[in-house]
C-alpha cells in the first residue's frame, strides 16, 4: 500500500508538469501527501487548489479539517483534553475519512481513559489508512491492552488480589517508547490509582510501578519526582521482604 502511495505522488507531480493550473491534480496530490502524514505539503496542495477553483468545496473542506486538527494537536499537548478531542471531532465531521484524525481522537480519549474508544478509533484509522503501519499496529496493542484490563476488573469483582498491574505498565512503556509521553505519563498514574485503591498503597505491584515510572521522568530530568517514586518503590520491596522472612 505504501508503495501505491508513492506510485499516486509520482503520477500526481508528472500530471502537474502537463497541466499545473488543474484544482483536481492539486487536490488529489494534497490528498496522498496528507495520507502519508505530510500535513504542511498537503495544506500547501489544498490552498494551490483552492486558489485556482474557489468554488470546489472539496480542498475548503480538507483546509479546515487541517486547521482543526492542528488546533487539536496544540490543545492536547497543553492538557487540554476535552477541548482536543472537541476539534478533532468537529474535523472528522468535515472530513470523516481523514484516518490521522480517526487516529488523533484515539489518542486523546485513551489519554482520557475512555474505555474501548480507544480501541475503535485506533482501528477506523487503520483500516482508513493501510499504507500507515504503526495505525495497525497501535489498534492491535490497545485491543490487546482493553482486553487485559476487561478481564482484569472483571476479576477484580471476585477477588481483588488477583489485579494485575502490568499490562498497564507494558501499555506505558509502549506509549512512551513510541513518543506518546503525555499519555505514557497519564498511563502510569491511572496504573497507580487503580493499584493503590484495589490493591492497597503498599502492594509489591506498586513498587513496580513506581519504579517504572520513575526511570519514565528521569527522561525529562524530574528528578525530584523520580527520588520519591523510587524510595516509595524501596520502601514497599523492604517492608515486603521483611514479611517474606520467616519468623
Amino acid at each position: 500500500m505504501q508503495g501505491r502511495l508513492r506510485e499516486a505522488l509520482c503520477a500526481y507531480n508528472k500530471a502537474l508538469k502537463l497541466a499545473p493550473n488543474s484544482d483536481a491534480i492539486w487536490y488529489g496530490l494534497g490528498t496522498c501527501l496528507e495520507m502519508q502524514l505530510d500535513y504542511k505539503g498537503a495544506q500547501e496542495a489544498y490552498v494551490k487548489a483552492v486558489a485556482l477553483n474557489p468554488e470546489n468545496t472539496e480542498p475548503k473542506g480538507s483546509l479546515k479539517a487541517l486547521e482543526l486538527f492542528n488546533r487539536g494537536v496544540s490543545l492536547q499537548q497543553h492538557g487540554r483534553l476535552q477541548d482536543a478531542a472537541m476539534k478533532y471531532k468537529q474535523a472528522l465531521s468535515v472530513k470523516p475519512q481523514a484516518a490521522h484524525l480517526w487516529y488523533a481522537l484515539g489518542t486523546v480519549c485513551e489519554a482520557m481513559h475512555e474505555s474501548w474508544l480507544p480501541v475503535e478509533y485506533y482501528e477506523r484509522a487503520a483500516n482508513l489508512n493501510p499504507a500507515q503501519k504503526a495505525y495497525k499496529q497501535i489498534a492491535k496493542a490497545a485491543r490487546k491492552f482493553y482486553e487485559e484490563r476487561t478481564c482484569d476488573w472483571s476479576m477484580t469483582v471476585a477477588a481483588p488480589s488477583v489485579v494485575n498491574l502490568e499490562p498497564l505498565n507494558r501499555f506505558a512503556q509502549f506509549l512512551q517508547n513510541r513518543g506518546s509521553y503525555l499519555q505514557a505519563e497519564l498511563c502510569y498514574e491511572h496504573a497507580l490509582d487503580i493499584g493503590q485503591s484495589v490493591l492497597g498503597p503498599k502492594h509489591p505491584q506498586i513498587a513496580a510501578t513506581c519504579a517504572n515510572y520513575a526511570a519514565f521522568l528521569r527522561q525529562f530530568n524530574r528528578n525530584e519526582e523520580a527520588d520519591r517514586l523510587e524510595q516509595r518503590a524501596k520502601a514497599i520491596q523492604a517492608k515486603s521482604q521483611q514479611q517474606a522472612q520467616p519468623l
